[in-house]
């Protein structure tokens, strides 16, 4: 984290930020040191004007709910359909101080509003950015919005940005590293800490089921009267398991945003984090943060799926956000958390992939730059870049201000971030050191017999990855604006990227219809992707040759021979091959002996083999 440039030590049996201030620190980063403090209750109560800005509707919802409860007329929540109307309505109340609760994506309407009306809102309104921590996780799903919030923050003179995971420097947002930190100290008995109950498993879906069936059997022992708590970001997951395990409206609840409620079974609604809750209660990522949740007898269930970067969840925020959902459950602040390990990748370090990043965003630099050169045709060169599969594409995007392409260096810090989220971390060996750096505690415990259950996933194929990429791009150009799925979608492209990079590359330099019409063949696409490189000849044939050959391994004459053939082919060079050609290429040693790929069953007899050692150079 950064160092804080101020600290604030709460009061001995202090549990709320009103019992020791009077308004939140302005112009800075506050870690508020711990959930459910009454940071929004603050900004709520002092006397002063307020934007709130939470990150969702259902944030906006609980702080509404709040003030109702509470006898506070003085707010009015802006999101979704709120027309502006509602807002300059609101203005002529004559209320002394005018609070308004809002999604980030709100801000601006409020201002125009304020400004119509002559309420200067920079000068007499303070901005709290609640939950900033998810300015970096919505950045990819939502960066025009994002990058919008970015520039109003600047403009007030008084600002908070307010959360109780802090993120660390190198995750920061390049608008925010300026930004001095604010650091609440609890004492340690309030504080408490978080015990973590970490369940191994190849499909934690597949977990999720087992340890509802083992709950079910145990209540209907009378053995436990505990109601599960369930946090999967996946409608579609949810859905599985309800199905599966024929899970009803009775003893289910299942919370979610809209967008998801046509998926649900039928007979299900979409439930509410704050109403009673059941047995078995679901939650995706619009309660992963800032929600409420009551229930003396809760048990908190993380599921992370790694095969998929929507349903992975990060350690170090959060997990931690989680964590002090349940305010008020017996067993305080334990987490039962279902993971699987990361498929390894090209990059052994989280430090090379940076590096990797670096490199990538140095390019989109340069090529930002040559682009706006030809300032004439600048729209239709940015639309032409949307649409490109190339890796860096979504780096890219227009300033109004200027009418220029520039590049955005937040996205190379949430790609990073993403990496080490979803691959990094979750390597095996690494998660513990993350549980430590976040403050968990690490405890060994009884589910871990869900592991006995559990099949290994399968992996797709190089076709089925390429047709995958290939509907996925089909859909995001078809219908550019419907964001609904559009996140999950650009998510499940760089998983792809991580899994296989061949597919992007050989859609971004060959085009779908030449992969069509090679079939989406691993061994000719390569070829194809070579034979369209500046190489020598000489050059392509060898880098073939180390793409399909193992060193120390004997080919026969024959097979060598196909294999050489099959990339003068390829490369579309005219000639016969012969097995001695590959003394061409690749330093070899002759003998005689067994083929040992012919069957036992077959008469063995001694023939000439090659013994590949590696290729020549020069």
């Amino acid at each position: 984290m950064n160092e804080p440039k101020e600290t604030k030590k709460a009061p001995e049996g202090a549990k709320h930020l009103s019992e020791f201030l009077k308004d939140l620190p302005s112009n800075v980063i506050l870690d508020k040191g711990k959930t459910g403090c009454g940071g929004t209750t603050l900004a709520l109560t002092s006397p002063k004007n307020y934007i709130i800005a939470v990150p969702t509707i259902g944030l906006v919802e609980d702080k509404i709910d709040w003030c109702k409860k509470n006898g506070h007329d003085n707010v009015l929540a802006v999101q979704g359909e709120v027309p502006g109307s509602a807002i300059e309505a609101f203005m002529k109340e004559g209320h002394e101080y005018m609070k308004f609760v809002a999604t980030y994506d709100s801000i601006p309407r409020i201002v125009e509003k304020l400004h119509y009306g002559s309420k200067k809102p920079y000068e007499n309104f303070k901005l709290l950015i609640d939950e900033y921590h998810m300015l970096l996780l919505w950045y990819g799903l939502k960066p025009d919005i994002m990058r919008r919030t970015m520039e109003y923050i600047s403009r007030f003179n008084e600002f908070c940005l307010m959360s109780a995971t802090p993120l660390e420097s190198d995750i920061l947002l390049e608008e925010l590293r300026t930004l001095d930190t604010y650091k609440i100290v609890w004492p340690e008995k309030t504080k408490g800490g978080t015990l973590v109950m970490p369940v191994i498993c190849s499909k934690p879906s597949k977990g999720v089921q087992q340890l509802i069936t083992n709950h079910q059997k145990r209540r209907e022992k009378g053995e436990t009267a505990q109601n599960l708590h369930i946090f999967f970001n996946s409608v579609n997951g949810i859905v599985k398991i309800v199905s599966a395990l024929n899970l009803t409206t009775d003893n289910t609840k299942i919370v979610c945003s809209k967008t998801g409620e046509e998926k649900l079974p039928k007979g299900f609604e979409i439930g509410s984090a704050s109403s009673t809750p059941k047995q078995i209660n679901f939650y995706t990522s619009t309660s992963f943060c800032g929600r409420d949740i009551y229930d003396p007898e809760g048990i908190t269930v993380v599921v992370s799926d790694s095969n998929s970067a929507v349903t992975t969840i990060d350690v170090c925020i959060t997990l931690r956000q989680i964590a002090g959902r349940i305010r008020d459950s017996q067993l305080g602040k334990e987490v039962i958390h279902l993971y699987n390990y990361a498929e390894p990748d090209g990059f052994p370090t989280y430090e090379e992939y940076q590096e990797h990043l670096d490199k990538k965003y140095k390019e989109a630099q340069k090529k930002a730059k040559a682009l706006n050169r030809t300032r004439k045709y600048i729209k239709e060169i940015y639309a032409g870049l949307k649409t490109s599969t190339t890796f860096e594409s979504y780096y890219f995007y227009i300033k109004e201000q200027d009418h220029k392409i520039h590049v955005d260096g937040n996205f190379k810090i949430l790609d990073a971030f993403l990496y080490k989220t979803n691959k990094f971390v979750y390597r095996e060996g690494n998660m513990t050191d993350e549980y430590e750096k976040a403050g968990f505690t690490k405890a060994q415990t009884k589910y871990m017999q869900l592991l006995a259950s559990d099949t290994k996933p399968t992996r797709k194929s190089f076709k089925k990855l390429c047709q995958e990429y290939q509907e996925i791009h089909h859909a995001l150009r078809q219908e550019p604006d419907k964001s609904d799925d559009r996140g999950d979608l650009i998510d499940r492209m760089r998983e792809i990227r991580n899994e296989e990079p061949l597919v992007i590359e050989a859609f971004a330099r060959l085009g779908e219809e030449e992969i069509e019409r090679l079939g989406y063949d691993k061994k000719k696409i390569k070829t194809a992707l070579v034979k369209h490189s500046e190489r020598t000849q000489r050059e392509k044939i060898i880098t073939l040759l180390q793409s399909r050959l193992q060193y120390g391994k004997d080919y026969p004459v024959e097979p060598l021979k196909k294999i050489l053939q099959e990339i003068y082919d390829g490369l579309g060079i005219k000639l016969t091959a012969s097995a001695t050609d590959i003394k061409n290429y690749c330093e070899v040693k002759e003998r005689t002996g067994f083929n040992r790929s012919i069957s036992k069953t077959e008469n063995m007899r001694k023939e000439r083999l090659f013994v590949i050692l590696g290729v020549k150079k020069g």
